[in-house]
C-alpha cells in the first residue's frame, strides 16, 4: 500500500528504492526515526537510499521554529523545509518550485503527478487578510487547477522520468495494458465506417 497521505511526522529514513509493477514510477520503503514504523512512498528523481525526508503536513515541530528564533520567518522556513522529497502543505511550497504527489482537497490523499516523470509547478497564491485561500498549479498538460492551501504536496519530480522511453517489443503487450486496437474512420471502406458509427 502506498502512503499518500503522508501525515506521520517526525524524520522518516529511505531504506531502498524499489520498483513496482502496478505503476510507473519507483517507490521508496522509508522508516520513522521516531516509532520505526514502515511505509512506502512514491519515490523522488534523485532520491537515495539512506536519504532523509519529512512530512510537515501535521504542523511544523517545536525544534524547527525555535531554530527560526521563536517565529515563522517564511524565506528561513522555505529553506529549510523545501527539500526534495519532503511533504508540505501546498501553501508553504515556494512559488515556481516544481512538486509532484499533490492532492487538491485538505485532509485527502495525492490525486496529481503520480506517474513517472510528472510534476506541477505553483503558479500563483490567492491571499485573503494575510492567510492563504487558494493556490494555482499547472499541471504538465499545462492546465492550471486551483487546490485547497491544506493540501498535500511533496517536493522534487516523480523518479523514472525515462519510463516514456520504454518499447513494448511486440503488439501482444500493448494488449495485456488492455490497450485495444484503434482504426482511423478514414482508413476503413465506406460501408465500414458507416457500420461503425451506428
Amino acid at each position: 500500500m502506498i502512503d499518500f497521505h503522508r501525515m506521520a511526522p517526525g524524520i522518516h529514513i529511505v531504506d531502498r528504492i524499489e520498483h513496482d509493477p502496478n505503476r510507473s514510477a519507483h517507490i521508496a520503503l522509508i522508516t520513522s526515526e521516531k516509532t520505526k514504523k514502515k511505509s512506502y512512498i512514491i519515490a523522488a528523481e534523485g532520491m537515495r537510499e539512506g536519504d532523509k525526508i519529512q512530512s510537515y503536513r501535521s504542523g511544523l515541530p517545536s525544534e524547527l521554529i525555535r531554530s527560526m528564533g521563536g517565529s515563522v520567518d517564511p524565506g528561513m522556513l522555505a529553506a529549510k523545509t523545501a527539500l526534495r522529497g519532503n511533504c508540505l502543505p501546498i501553501r508553504m511550497v515556494p512559488l515556481g518550485t516544481q512538486i509532484y504527489n499533490v492532492g487538491s482537497t485538505a485532509g485527502k490523499g495525492a490525486v496529481f503527478c503520480r506517474s513517472a516523470g510528472t510534476y506541477a509547478i505553483v503558479i500563483s497564491k490567492e491571499e485573503n487578510r494575510k492567510k492563504c485561500k487558494e493556490v494555482v498549479v499547472r499541471l504538465q498538460s499545462g492546465e492550471v487547477r486551483r487546490v485547497d492551501p491544506e493540501a498535500c504536496a511533496t517536493m522534487g519530480v516523480a523518479s523514472n522520468p525515462n519510463y516514456h522511453f520504454t518499447q513494448l517489443g511486440k503488439a501482444g503487450r500493448k494488449r495485456w495494458l488492455g490497450i485495444r486496437p484503434t482504426v482511423r474512420g478514414l482508413a476503413m471502406n465506406a460501408s465500414e465506417s458507416r457500420t461503425n458509427q451506428h
